[in-house]
């Protein structure tokens, strides 16, 4: 059995691991500014300009862990947003077709295939997130000031239920189908969370805004231009910065009134500023991942170039941490075993 010194060490190990870390920053130059998402496997979306008739195309793209690329299906007059990406490789996302000025969710399966979800009415819609149980979650627009978020799986899609508000802004879903989001009227709204279908008000009053949900039921979002947190049904304030996601280890990523990106973990709180990413300049925070991977905006070769590019912590967690915390207990097993004998 372990000793108490033995169970100190790989408590400091890991505990260490959690303080804020420097990155290993590597620029992504082929893929184009625009929405971008990264997922558990090391996948990346994004997007490629193309100009046909001096009109651009946003055309989608998949980066593979080994950086080859590849592109997924689009019409010739696409204009596609891509909204997420799981750790099975399957996106969500959205088309805008210029002909007919309509606004269009969809989702790629695993060979790039392109399949749209069908809106009753056919407004204006566009597909936001999507678990790796392949539910999808997304936004259709009724009127300029009214809008309901739905859920889709299966060619089956379900409405939000607004609980009698004019509008329910869905955000982020986790793996158990929990919705994170707002309900309100006009300029008035609150968070809220869908853990039985029913919204349920956040703690915080009127502008409160639910952005993201993790496995482990923690709550990120913003109100009146603070990023809070809710945990264990307390609600925590981070800061003065707007919260953007948030992964499964409870690092969150947001931006700042000049939107300069944030990161915080642990009630740790830091601009992501060239000091940690090897002298690059950081304009945007896209998403993180659970190995605390990010996705980043950062100086390209050329003056005034900004270029995608991936930042891995230094050192890498699920790594460095746990060969540390091996090599102590075997250490401390041998010293116990000597004294013994």
């Amino acid at each position: 059995m372990l000793s108490k010194h033995i169970l100190a060490a790989i408590i400091f190990c890991f505990a260490s691991g959690a303080a804020l870390a420097d990155y290993r920053v590597i620029k992504l130059p082929d893929i184009d500014v625009g929405f971008y998402r990264l997922n558990n496997a090391g996948q990346i979306t994004g997007q490629q300009i193309d100009y046909i008739a001096s009109r651009a195309y946003y055309r989608p793209v998949l980066v593979e862990p080994d950086g080859t690329r590849r592109r997924l299906q689009a019409s010739d007059d696409f204009w596609g947003g891509m909204g997420d990406i799981n750790d099975l490789g399957i996106v969500a996302g959205n088309t805008w077709n210029y002909t007919v000025g309509q606004q269009r969710p969809v989702w790629w399966d695993q060979q790039g295939n392109m399949h749209f979800i069908e809106v009753a009415g056919a407004l204006p819609s566009y597909a936001k997130r999507i678990n790796n149980s392949g539910v999808i979650l997304g936004r259709t627009f009724i009127r300029a000031d009214e809008s309901i978020g739905w859920t889709w799986q299966n060619g089956r899609l379900s409405y939000a239920d607004t609980a009698g508000y004019k509008y329910a802004a869905l955000s982020d879903l986790n793996d158990s189908g929990v919705l994170v989001g707002r309900v309100g009227e006009g300029h008035s709204w609150n968070a809220a969370v869908w853990r039985d279908g029913v919204p349920e008000l956040l703690p915080g009053g009127t502008g409160g805004d639910a952005v993201a949900i993790n496995e482990l039921g923690w709550i990120a979002g913003n109100i009146g231009g603070r990023a809070v947190l809710w945990r264990d049904g307390t609600m925590i304030e981070l800061g003065n910065f707007h919260v953007t996601t948030m992964n499964n280890r409870g690092e969150i990523i947001g931006y700042g009134a000049d939107l300069e990106p944030y990161y915080w973990r642990d009630g740790g709180l830091r601009l992501l500023g060239p000091q940690y990413t090897g002298g690059l300049q950081v304009y945007e925070a896209f998403d993180i991942n659970d190995e605390g991977q990010i996705l980043l905006e950062v100086d390209g070769e050329r003056p005034w170039e900004r270029v995608l590019a991936l930042a891995t912590p230094i050192p890498e967690p699920g790594q460095l941490r746990l060969l540390l915390a091996g090599l102590v207990v075997l250490a401390l097993a041998r010293r116990q075993r000597r004294q013994a004998g």
